[in-house]
């Protein structure tokens, strides 16, 4: 292993990621609503880390945003889940798909598609009768 840092963590400690599908059509409008709910935050433009990459034959998009913040500094990690939950919300509205939601906003992302809840509790209820594996990680 390396004895430098992971990447993520060199900026300012820590980094909370969000991250979704969306068509190509859409994303310039949610990188756009992304910064506007950074700006209300007092997040630093010129940190906000952003990755795109095109999928499915260049039809839809990956893109994570990454939001570095100082863990030991009080308050941040508070502030950037409440950013973080208030980006989700919008990019949600603009039609981002989390494909693989986690964190404090998963229940809220789930709790949206009601039939996706249910078949997740199928899944996990075949693979893990017992309700061993990972308990409380799903949204229910």
């Amino acid at each position: 292993p390396s004895p430098d840092p992971y990447w993520k963590l060199r900026l300012r400690g820590a980094c909370h990621d969000i991250f979704f599908i969306t068509a190509g059509q859409k994303l310039e409008q949610q990188v756009l609503s992304m910064y506007e709910v950074i700006r209300s935050f007092d997040y630093p433009s010129d940190e906000l880390g952003i990755y795109i990459q095109p999928i499915v034959q260049g039809t839809n998009i990956h893109c994570e945003f990454h939001l570095f913040y100082d863990p030991n500094e009080k308050g941040e990690l508070e502030r950037m889940r409440s950013l973080s939950k208030e980006a989700v919300v919008k990019l949600l509205e603009q039609g981002a798909f989390f494909s693989r939601p986690y964190d404090h906003t998963s229940r809220m992302i789930l709790n949206r598609h009601a039939s996706h809840v249910a078949a997740l509790k199928k899944i996990k209820a075949i693979f893990d009768p017992e309700g061993i594996m990972n308990p409380g990680k799903l949204c229910f």
